[in-house]
């Protein structure tokens, strides 16, 4: 009875871990296996992308404030409402 149990606590816990660590590794492993056979031109790319930087030069922001000075000014009337 004893070795029943045994047996099936190292079944349970070999799952538990096939389940955690190796089932993830392996899947990740056959799913880039498939996108080489697929897209067998994306290896080389990945290759040639780590030797080049990209360096793109940003523009500076202005820290000069906008001044409306050129804004016309409006006058209002004020409207009497005779009810």
């Amino acid at each position: 009875m004893y070795t029943f149990l045994l047996v099936v606590l190292c079944l349970y816990i070999f799952m538990r871990i096939m389940s955690r660590w190796i089932a993830p590794w392996l899947l990740r492993r056959y799913m880039q296996k498939m996108q080489e056979r697929m897209n067998p031109g994306a290896a080389q790319q990945k290759t040639r992308k780590k030797g080049t930087t990209v360096n793109i030069p940003r523009k500076q922001k202005s820290t000069r404030t906008r001044t409306y000075t050129s804004a016309e000014n409006v006058d209002f009337e004020e409207i009497e409402d005779n009810d």
